[in-house]
């Protein structure tokens, strides 16, 4: 469920051109009346300053090709046709292996946020802000710099006003080893720059600051759930997968806030909708409490079978076994328990159920 530091970001600016250099307003003007958007700034600087009407960036592990603004238009709205985006969402470059990179705005949102559109339209992945692209160079070097007497005083102006930028500095800096003093002024100094991003409206420093109440001797709940529900009021997809487990399992009188997190996932966010209907399921599986429903927790139980979850098909032979919200039937349960433990084998490398699995091929034989 936690995720490892960004990593290392290159920036090469390739100089490919496929069209003019200086970029026309009446082209400018031509995509925002066609599109009914105003253009990202930052996007509009980053193509103006280059004077390019296309280019290719590469950057962490992917290259991406910014489009043309005629093909911006033709794939904007080809991609809200098929209600992939938003029909304020603006779609702005590849990476040539099907994945799309497009831009997003709320109306409480600073800036434009930039996700990652996977080959299976599932926008998972909080990406960048674009002036990580343009400070991918110097925000490497500082990282580079950082030694245990000048962290606290490294000149960060170049870089200052990225947030993007800012957080992938301040991740470097933070550390897990905090038991020497070096270490806790370290990330006294990372915690500082999460707050100053997620001011910004960076979900991930807020992510960050939410961790750190969570994850110590004791576990502040209302200040987790605060920063929790700021990266989830800033854009982030798994910050509600996030949230609602950190609701079930501290907050119980916020389970109906859990519930609708959960559902918006399964019907909204493809790559978690397995996960959430497992943890949905779970909710409402829980015996001896008010949110028990047996025939809702074995309809989203099969949901996560339907989406590859190994845990899921485990819990669904466990409920046949019991006879929990179905009529007990001891072969529907060792089927799936072995189906179950056939794909923890094929992702993990070992199976997680074979003694439970000889147990019930003991019980059917007796």
């Amino acid at each position: 469920m936690r995720y490892s530091p960004i990593l290392c970001s290159v920036l090469i600016l390739l100089q490919v051109t496929f069209g003019f250099g200086q970029i026309d307003d009446d082209i400018i003007h031509e995509v925002e009346d066609s599109l009914a958007i105003s253009l990202p700034k930052d996007y509009l600087d980053m193509i103006q300053s280059h004077q390019m009407d296309s280019m290719a960036i590469a950057f962490q592990w992917d290259i991406w090709t910014f489009w043309s603004l005629p093909k911006v238009i033709s794939e904007t709205q080809r991609l809200r046709r098929n209600k992939v985006l938003d029909q304020s969402d603006i779609a702005v470059a590849d990476d040539g292996r099907g994945s799309i990179l497009f831009g997003r705005k709320r109306p409480d949102w600073q800036a434009y946020k930039y996700y990652w559109l996977d080959r299976e339209a599932d926008p998972t992945f909080y990406l960048l802000s674009l002036c990580e692209l343009t400070t991918a160079e110097q925000t490497e070097r500082l990282k580079r710099t950082i030694s245990a007497t000048n962290f606290r005083h490294l000149d960060l102006s170049e870089i200052r006003h990225c947030y993007g930028s800012l957080y992938n500095y301040a991740m470097e800096l933070y550390t897990e080893e905090d038991h020497h003093n070096y270490a806790r002024k370290r990330n006294e100094k990372a915690m500082e720059l999460f707050y100053l991003v997620a001011a910004m409206g960076h979900p991930d420093a807020a992510h960050q600051i939410a961790d750190h109440f969570e994850f110590q001797e004791n576990t502040e709940v209302e200040k987790v759930l605060e920063w929790r529900r700021k990266a989830v009021a800033y854009g982030s997809l798994r910050g509600m997968y996030e949230l609602a487990d950190f609701i079930i399992d501290y907050k119980k009188s916020a389970i109906p806030e859990a519930i609708q997190l959960l559902e918006r996932l399964i019907v909204e966010v493809p790559g978690y909708r397995a996960r959430a209907a497992l943890k949905l399921s779970r909710v409402y599986m829980r015996e001896g409490w008010e949110w028990t429903d047996f025939d809702k927790g074995i309809k989203y139980v099969r949901i996560a079978r339907g989406g590859g979850n190994y845990n899921g098909t485990a819990d669904l032979a466990f409920y046949y076994y019991r006879g929990k919200g179905l009529e007990k039937d001891v072969h529907k349960a060792l089927e799936l328990l072995k189906e179950a433990n056939q794909k923890a084998i094929e992702r993990l490398g070992s199976g997680w159920w074979d003694e439970e699995i000889a147990l019930l091929e003991k019980e059917l034989k007796n």
